[in-house]
């Protein structure tokens, strides 16, 4: 996956050719090639010397998105969200080793951009699993009682990756974007998964998880599972 394109070779001394992905990089000037064995962030950045500032210290207008969607200082440090000072990005925990999810505070670049290895993260361990879509409406929704979820960092999943974080005896619920684009994947991510799991249901709201109150998400999740699994109805928030 292409991490950053158009940086400067230091072969070649060209100013623009090389390309940075995820596993290796590559000039389109002078051709020169390196494997990237690590792919953690900060193996990325110390190999290729990505533009990357990581810091734990978070700017207010970082602090302010993020209490737009109750995220205190609390769960900053327990979860490991960090900040890149290059790219103005929040960056969320991927995984274990170092991957990130960088979600960018300028509206003119690109939103989300990936460091490293990308992967399902689950929080929590609760007995019913809800796959939403972005980090932040994980989190969120992981917070309630018995409740645990896992970001998709989109809207697939295969059936195989899931079984290796959701035992098959747990009651997995689909919360995606309430948008036509959105319930389109909700309809396949649950046609594909049925084959696995007995107690699957979906929920459908206006907005994501990460936009209501915690009241509103137990009410959402609660309502939906309480209904018969063929049952169309949904809560409108």
């Amino acid at each position: 996956m292409l991490i950053q394109a158009h940086q400067p070779c230091d072969r070649c001394h060209s100013s623009d050719a090389l390309a940075i992905y995820t596993d290796a990089t590559k000039c389109f000037s002078c051709g020169w090639r390196t494997k990237v064995s690590n792919h953690s962030l900060f193996a990325i950045a110390e190999r290729t010397k990505l533009g990357i500032q990581i810091s734990d210290n978070l700017p207010i207008d970082a602090l302010a998105y993020l209490l737009k969607y109750r995220i205190f200082q609390s769960d900053i440090i327990s979860s490991g969200i960090k900040y890149d000072n290059v790219s103005n990005r929040i960056l969320f925990p991927m995984t274990a080793d170092g991957s990130y999810q960088g979600r960018s505070l300028d509206k003119d670049k690109i939103k989300y951009m990936t460091y490293g290895d990308k992967d399902y993260k689950r929080f929590g361990d609760g007995d019913t699993v809800v796959l939403c879509e972005d980090w932040l409406s994980s989190y969120r929704v992981a917070q309630q009682p018995g409740i645990s979820s896992v970001c998709l960092f989109g809207t697939s999943c295969t059936s195989s990756s899931l079984l290796r974080l959701v035992n098959s005896n747990c009651t997995v619920v689909v919360w995606l974007d309430g948008d036509k684009p959105g319930q389109d994947a909700a309809k396949k991510l649950i046609k594909s998964l049925a084959l696995y799991y007995r107690s699957l249901y979906n929920v459908s709201t206006s907005h994501d998880p990460k936009t209501y109150s915690d009241d509103d998400i137990r009410g959402a999740l609660y309502e939906r599972i309480s209904n018969h699994a063929g049952c169309t109805k949904e809560r409108k928030l």
